[in-house]
């Protein structure tokens, strides 16, 4: 029996392959300079006020979605090792060339690459501007689990949903945001420990806001 759910899945998967090897020659000129996108940035300064007086230093690094290196650049001073996956082959060339950022680069679909790490292997993970692009993170939330060593720092973003009574909501541009109860209902269930969360604005479009809440959660 056909699974219309997969089917639906694997077509997004594919246009969001397709819109990111399309971009990833200007991607970060565009995100950066002309939409004012910085989440990367603002992500990893959420970390240290989340660890007490110590800088924060982490062992091993997975950058889920990692796109063409900004994350990995921010979060570099405070990781040994960092691995980055992206879904756009075109973008991890990207991440590639920067040299020295990103110890192994991987073309790959993020649940899929979680499936093959080994379990407690990363005492960081970041998701920077990419899970707008998954719209059920219950999987995805049980692999980093999994995959993330006890007492380790799960950092990502969403786009922010203010609406009322609704737990997530398909947006015009395909971007799904989720509601800040919602995603702390399921990280929590999971049994990891909220540490922070803040607003931000996450980029411009067609001169209107789009704001961003970036989590910090230990498991």
């Amino acid at each position: 029996m056909v699974d219309k759910e997969q089917i639906r899945f694997l077509y997004h998967l594919q246009g969001v392959r397709e819109l990111f090897d399309e971009y990833a020659d200007t991607f970060d000129e565009e995100l950066v300079n002309g939409l004012r996108y910085d989440v990367p940035n603002l992500t990893r300064k959420q970390i240290p006020d989340t660890l007490g007086n110590t800088p924060a230093h982490f062992k091993r690094c997975l950058d889920l979605g990692c796109g063409t290196g900004l994350s990995g650049v921010a979060f570099r001073d405070c990781c040994d090792y960092m691995e980055g996956v992206d879904i756009s082959p075109k973008m991890v060339k990207k991440a590639v060339a920067l040299g020295g950022v990103y110890n192994v680069a991987k073309h790959s679909d993020l649940q899929g690459h979680l499936r093959k790490c080994s379990d407690e292997s990363f005492d960081l993970i970041i998701s920077c501007d990419v899970l707008m692009y998954v719209y059920d993170l219950v999987p995805l939330f049980k692999q980093v689990k999994r995959v993330l060593s006890k007492g380790g720092t799960f950092a990502f973003s969403t786009e922010a949903l203010e609406e009322a009574d609704v737990n997530v909501l398909e947006r015009d541009s395909g971007r799904y945001a989720h509601s800040r109860k919602h995603v702390q209902n399921l990280a929590e269930e999971d049994g990891f420990e909220l540490q922070s969360i803040v607003n931000v604005l996450g980029r411009m479009d067609e001169g209107k806001e789009i704001r961003s809440d970036i989590f910090v959660f230990r498991w």
